[in-house]
């Protein structure tokens, strides 16, 4: 890289910026509106997290002997996640048309695009310290840790982050083979800590530094620390000479789709902008969809056989929802907290959306569509056939496998199923929203809006907590399905 290449590249960018220049006072605006909204969000539930864990369950929780195996497992499964969205939308990112002039121009990579690539990678190094910074802290103000195994957790959990960057590029870069293998070692691992065979691997870094703090006389297991900063280095070469390979018409193709979904978000259209990412058919493409079963049972045919043309997709929402059965008897160790119906409502929220596509299509139909001869509310119906049956199906499955409670699993899940295709039958946010709320407060109109964009995860969740409740005999899981049948009976009919 020489200093014309350099100097090239600042000239480029410095062009582009100069088409919608940002006043200083605007970024003090950005910042503080940053800064004062996390203090809001995230304050309360931060010091939630520090009384929880900081309690008389605390140290339980906290000291459990599944505790590294379960960082171990946590960590595989991030990286496995950073490489997955790295096939769409990686680090090496800049608008589309500086990222096509910069693609084609001769300039090394690492100059062109290595400034999104540093940026996201302190971001993820950051996120990677902060994150086992809590649960490491109470270990000390417990008086279970010192403040060197408190360090030695944080500073690995930040080499953690850095490993989570360069499977983010890693994503990007690398072919689909070698992603294949890649996220294959990756699902097993975390498979294998689960199981307790995590010592070694490189996922384990942060594991085994709990296991030190949290146990500094049991001996240190320095394996996964070792593995995991040899990784971290190890990926440096290789990646940057993976950038530099990188087509310009696959960065140019992640930069559209990316300004695409953001536009969409700035729309407050979340639904359509995840439809950006969708998968497109592949192996099973050639499936023939309709033809074979006519009259009614031809949509929910048509409604699987669509999930069988992407079916990498497909297996992806059978695991969750299988898994979902299986963790919904859970329980912290030390403590009665029931988190499995938690965990079951938040994976089954996730696997079951790869089921909707048939409904979200009978969804965007408009007033006039007489599709399969049917009514759009009985289409509707039976759109939700599928994702309803092999939801409820295989968490139901899931559930008798792993011994936990199956009438539970049904339950939790159903409910979860509902607020789904309530999320499906949504739509585009309604224009009077937009309308000013004055209050003495100020404009409240915002949080209109917040609600009605998050109410799918805040029925999930709501639903999630009153299984928890249900599985301590306290019930209330009846009253979370009686308001989600309600919702999605409002928006069926809305739309």
């Amino acid at each position: 890289m020489t200093a014309t290449d350099a100097a090239g590249v600042r000239g480029a960018l410095a062009v582009w910026a100069a088409r919608a220049p940002r006043a200083l006072g605007d970024l003090a605006y950005l910042v503080y509106i940053v800064a004062l909204s996390a203090l809001i969000l995230l304050g309360p539930g931060v010091r939630a997290a520090w009384l929880l864990a900081t309690g008389a369950d605390g140290r339980a929780v906290l000291t459990d002997q599944s505790v590294p195996s379960t960082w171990a497992a946590a960590t595989a499964l991030v990286w496995l996640a950073a490489l997955v969205v790295g096939r769409e939308r990686g680090p090496a990112l800049r608008p589309p048309f500086p990222a096509a002039v910069l693609g084609d121009a001769g300039v090394p990579r690492t100059r062109s695009f290595g400034g999104p690539v540093l940026r996201a990678t302190l971001a993820l190094v950051v996120a990677g310290a902060l994150v086992p910074a809590i649960p490491v802290a109470a270990l000390v103000d417990l008086g279970a840790a010192t403040p060197r195994g408190a360090g030695l957790v944080v500073a690995v959990g930040a080499v953690a982050g850095l490993v989570t960057a360069g499977g983010w590029l890693a994503g990007q870069v690398i072919g689909a083979r070698t992603f294949a293998a890649a996220a294959g070692a990756l699902a097993a691992g975390a498979a294998l800590a689960v199981a307790g065979a995590w010592t070694w691997a490189p996922w384990a870094l942060v594991g085994t530094a709990w296991h030190s703090a949290a146990w500094p006389d049991a001996g240190a297991h320095a394996g996964g620390i070792v593995a995991g900063v040899v990784l971290a280095l190890g990926m440096v070469a290789p990646l940057r000479a993976g950038l530099e390979r990188l087509a310009t018409r696959r960065i140019v193709g992640q930069a559209v789709r990316a300004q695409r979904a953001q536009a969409l978000v700035d729309a407050m259209d979340l639904q359509a902008s995840g439809e950006v990412y969708r998968a497109l058919p592949s192996v099973g493409r050639r499936l023939a969809a309709v033809g074979h079963v006519r009259g009614p049972a031809a949509v929910v045919v048509a409604d699987v056989v669509g999930s069988l043309r992407t079916p990498a997709r497909l297996l992806g929402g059978v695991v969750a929802l299988v898994l979902a059965g299986a963790v919904v008897g859970a329980e912290l160790s030390g403590t009665t907290l029931a988190v499995g119906p938690v965990l079951a409502a938040i994976l089954t929220y996730a696997g079951v959306s790869v089921l909707c596509d048939g409904l979200r299509h009978a969804a965007a139909l408009g007033e006039g569509s007489a599709q399969y001869g049917l009514s759009r509310p009985a289409l509707r119906g039976l759109h939700a056939v599928w994702p309803t049956l092999a939801g409820i199906g295989l968490a139901g499955a899931g559930a008798a496998l792993a011994g936990a409670p199956v009438g539970l699993a049904t339950a939790v899940v159903g409910v979860v199923v509902a607020v789904r295709l309530a999320d499906v039958l949504k739509g585009v946010m309604p224009v009077e929203m937009l309308v000013p709320i004055v209050t003495p407060m100020g404009d409240l109109s915002a949080a209109g809006r917040a609600v009605w964009l998050a109410d799918g995860p805040l029925l999930v969740l709501a639903a999630g907590v009153a299984g928890g409740f249900a599985a301590d005999g306290r019930g209330g899981l009846g009253l979370v399905a009686a308001l989600v049948a309600a919702v999605l009976g409002w928006r069926a009919l809305r739309r």
